[in-house]
């Protein structure tokens, strides 16, 4: 039996294009008008949440469930929400949170859908040394996903 007929033979979910793309489908919006979805903390991190809001996402590696259904994945998700000052950067969080166990609510994306969050929420933090001391607030969030890659279809 060749190797490439095994079902956990596959494609990796791209776990970090599937979150860009509900990150964005979700932000900016009404509420959050002037949000900046980043993959990570980068010169213009600080300069961006003194005036507005930042979110910047961190996947960790997928693995498969397991090779009954090899098309599931798991992987961790870290989101760090920064902003001007605590009660906008919270209600940032607060938002985020919500719209993150939704998504496996969400049609499927090019790149995958979301089958379940676990969700352990956002707790504040002290400010980080890439802000440059300035007055940024900043809350982080922990999750771990379930997602389906997209060659399940």
């Amino acid at each position: 039996m060749s190797s490439t007929a095994r079902l956990g033979i596959r494609h990796q979910l791209d776990a970090e294009q599937l979150v860009w793309t509900l990150l964005h489908n979700d932000y900016p919006s009404l509420m959050f008008p002037h949000v900046s979805i980043q993959s990570e903390i980068g010169i213009n991190t600080s300069a961006l949440s003194s005036t507005g809001e930042v979110v910047v996402y961190s996947v960790g590696s997928p693995w498969q469930t397991g090779r009954v259904k090899a098309w599931m994945w798991q992987f961790p998700l870290t989101l760090s929400v920064f902003g001007p000052d605590a009660d906008t950067t919270f209600d940032l969080a607060s938002d985020l949170y919500e719209k993150v166990v939704g998504w496996e609510f969400k049609p499927a994306t090019a790149f995958g859908s979301v089958g379940e969050v676990d969700a352990k929420g956002f707790h504040r933090v002290a400010g980080s040394k890439e802000m440059g001391g300035k007055t940024v607030k900043s809350y982080v969030g922990e999750f771990q996903l379930t997602a389906a890659d997209p060659f399940s279809r």
